[in-house]
């Protein structure tokens, strides 16, 4: 597949550059595809509306810790009805494939070889961010080989 242009945008300021930036630029040139990760997820509703509108795919990031009780959470970023989310964390991820939300796995969830891939590789995920920890391009290869297997 030929490289994307994904952009990570904090605050919905960004996310209207983004569009902006896409809309403007040579057909091919532009945007991908949008991630949204706002410390006030209120916020999301209306980046998933101007990224809509652009016809840019836009995926929301979940928080990285879920507590007990905060599967209210979910509930609202699902209402949203972004393009996919950016999963951090298990509960996320068990939530987003029961109710068929399209996943790219955060590197917080440590994907580094097959044996942390392959529950990676049974839920859904379409894409892994890879883990921060250093290593080799054949780990690397090998981790997203047992994602990608359905």
């Amino acid at each position: 597949a030929p490289p994307q242009l994904v952009l990570m945008c904090r605050t919905l300021p960004q996310v209207q550059s983004a569009v902006e930036l896409s809309t403007t630029a040579p057909r091919g040139e532009g945007i991908d595809r949008l991630l949204a990760d706002f410390q006030d997820l209120r916020e999301y509703r209306e980046a998933v509306s101007l990224a809509r509108a652009a016809g840019i795919p836009l995926d929301l990031a979940t928080p990285r810790i879920q507590k007990p009780g905060e599967l209210g959470l979910f509930r609202a970023l699902a209402k949203h009805g972004a393009d996919g989310w950016l999963v951090r964390n298990l509960a996320a991820l068990h939530f987003a494939v029961e109710q068929g939300i399209p996943c790219i796995a955060d590197f917080s969830l440590n994907v580094t070889n097959p044996l942390t891939g392959a529950p990676s590789g049974r839920s859904g995920i379409r894409t892994v961010s890879r883990s921060r920890r250093p290593y080799s391009s054949t780990e690397a290869c090998s981790a997203a080989r047992t994602v990608t297997r359905r």
